[in-house]
This record gives C-alpha cells, structure tokens and sequence, in this order.
C-alpha cells in the first residue's frame, strides 16, 4: 500500500503540473491571438499532446479512487460475497483489456520513433508514450483494488457505498429543491 500511496501522489503531482500547463498555455495563446494579434506556432500541438497525457493518467486515477464509470445498480441488489466476485471480475476483464493495450501499443511505439512532428519536430513516440503508461497504471490499480477489497475493510466499503451514496444524495438534493420550490410557492400565495 506505500507504493500504491506514492505511485498515486506522484500521477496526482503530474496531473496537476499538466492542467497547470495547459491552462497557461491556453491562456497565453488567447491573450496572444487577441490583444496582440499574432500566435506562437506548435502551440496547439503540444497543448494536444498534453491533453492525451492528462487523459492517459487521469483515467488511471479515476480507476485507483474508484470514480470510473460503472453502472452498479445490480451489483448492488447481491450479498457482499457476490459483489465483491463480480467487481474482482469486472477488475479482471479492465486489467486484460488494459494489458492487450500495453502490449500492442510497444511494438507500435518502436516503429513511429523515427517519426517527428512537422510543427515542433518532436517525435511520434515522446506524444505516444503515455498510452501503455497510463494502462500500465490501470493494471496496477486493478490489482490494488482487488487487493484492497480483501485485505481493507475501510476500502470496501468505499467501493460499495459510493453508487449509493451518489444516489441517495441525488435524491435528498432533489426532495429539497422540491420543498423549497413549495415553500416558494406557498409564501406567493399567501402574499397574493
């Protein structure tokens, strides 16, 4: 679990610095293009190539925090035994699919290293290489979290309540919208 804590510090560090980045280069090309009429030429490839990184390592992220999309409605109708048989499945099958990915994607990387970008001159593999690192990363969240289901109690109730808890404060949200859009209604009634 040290290593998940570190491994998982560090991809949030590096999220972090590439949305920063993002945004300043956004930013800056907006105030370039606007104000002072001209552009910095391979902007937006960069800006692309950074976009896919955040991607690549944010979906990681998301899977380790348990924030991937899922649809858990049956799952949650099962006996815990069940529920935690099938996420280690749907676990599974992501860390497979994820592995396929890592291993086509190497061989793919080696044969696009001699090819550079015609704009910034960088090549192909530097705007790639994020692909099998961020499945790397799925497949190591994968086993995490299967992992965890048996060994921490605390994390298997965060997998388990986090659908319903979603749901249930959906509903509180909406039941209160509607007591007060109620209220709203009553006090311009009695006002009238």
């Amino acid at each position: 679990m040290r290593v998940d804590k570190t491994i998982s510090k560090i991809v949030d560090i590096v999220l972090v610095i590439l949305f920063m980045a993002i945004f300043i280069m956004v930013f800056y090309q907006v105030v370039l293009r606007y104000v002072f009429s001209t552009a910095i030429f391979g902007t937006a490839e960069v800006f692309t190539m950074l976009f896919a990184y955040a991607s690549a390592l944010g979906s990681a992220a998301m899977i380790r925090s348990r924030q991937h999309i899922k649809i858990s409605v049956f799952i949650d109708r099962l006996p815990e035994k069940w529920r935690k048989a099938v996420l280690v499945f749907d676990y599974f099958l992501i860390a497979v699919f994820s592995f396929f990915i890592v291993y086509q994607s190497i061989p793919w990387l080696k044969s696009i290293r001699f090819f550079r970008s015609q704009v910034t001159g960088i090549s192909r593999t530097v705007e790639s290489i994020m692909i099998p690192v961020g499945f790397s990363l799925i497949i190591f969240y994968c086993i995490v979290n299967v992992l965890s289901l048996y060994l921490s109690p605390s994390e298997t109730a965060l997998e388990f309540a986090s659908g319903e808890t979603e749901v249930t404060m959906a509903l509180e949200d909406a039941m209160k919208t509607e007591s007060n859009l109620s209220k709203k209604k009553d006090q311009e009634d009695s006002n009238t």
